[in-house]
């Protein structure tokens, strides 16, 4: 399969699960192409010596420091064509954070499932999974559908921007949530004068992982994993609950190991138990 890791590094100095992380993607999909998307100025001594220490092959890809200076910044970054251009050439990217963890090399099973954009399932806070997935920090994305929403090639087709205007409607009727049905229409029709790409986007803070799921949702042409399906993908936030729903199976990976229930994820990641053990006694 044509298909990159693409490994979110910006910090000069990471902390021992990072560092940890970085190596567990390096000798688990050692049979892929792996990139680090890292600012210019970044000093990567600290990734070099873990690679070589791996044995690994990776390619650095540099963009502005700008990009990289809070969590807006990056959402814009992850927002914009200048992202996707880089990887043009591939088929599929894996996103992958350094607060990430990959268990096992499942890449081209889950590129051949052909979905557009998949991650871990959401929850409410109540811990109630939702029937919708999506997430930056650990994501397969399909790079053509992303370059086509981003040129804008997606509004050439009428026939798919109707069906679009009409999934909004239909969406939130069904949802039962009728102020927004009422704000989703406005803002498509007057505020983002039926471009989908502006509708896409038209939350400015929103995070560039709900935009893009939120689009996918309506927009016929694409493809997005159910939570059911998604489990069996990545965990995130109640990965105890994810775990009994997947049948006591482990996923493809995980995202924010070391913030949602690291006492549940500590059993599967032993890095991750002496990392918890210096902190209490730091």
């Amino acid at each position: 399969m044509n298909n990159a890791v693409v490994i979110i590094a910006y910090l000069q100095t990471p902390s021992s699960i990072e560092l940890a992380s970085f190596s567990q993607c390096l000798k688990i999909l050692y049979n892929h192409d792996i990139i680090i998307a890292c600012p210019y100025s970044l000093n990567v001594e600290t990734y070099e010596r873990i690679i070589k220490q791996n044995n690994a092959n990776v390619i650095f890809e540099r963009f502005e420091d700008e990009n990289f200076i809070s969590i807006s910044s990056y959402n814009k970054l992850k927002k914009s064509i200048l992202f996707y251009e880089r990887f043009i050439k591939y088929k599929y990217i894996l996103i992958y954070h350094l607060d990430a963890w990959v268990f096992k090399d499942e890449l081209d099973f889950w590129c051949n499932k052909n979905f557009d954009y998949i991650g871990a399932p959401w929850y409410t806070s109540k811990g109630e999974m939702l029937n919708a997935a999506g997430n930056g920090g650990f994501s397969l994305r399909k790079v053509s559908t992303f370059y086509k929403l981003l040129t804008g090639e997606y509004q050439k087709c009428l026939y798919a921007n109707i069906i679009f205007f009409l999934n909004i409607i239909k969406h939130y009727f069904l949802s039962f949530d009728f102020k927004r049905l009422i704000k989703n229409i406005y803002f498509f029709i007057f505020k983002c004068r039926l471009s989908i790409l502006k509708y896409a986007f038209f939350y400015k803070e929103e995070n560039e992982d709900y935009s893009y799921y939120r689009f996918f949702l309506l927009y016929p042409l694409t493809k997005i994993a159910s939570s059911k399906k998604a489990l069996s993908f990545s965990f995130e936030r109640f990965p105890e609950d994810l775990y009994n729903k997947n049948n006591s199976i482990l996923p493809f990976g995980c995202h924010g190991f070391y913030k949602y229930n690291p006492n549940f994820w500590k059993h599967f990641i032993p890095e991750l138990n002496i990392y918890l053990n210096k902190e209490v006694t730091a």
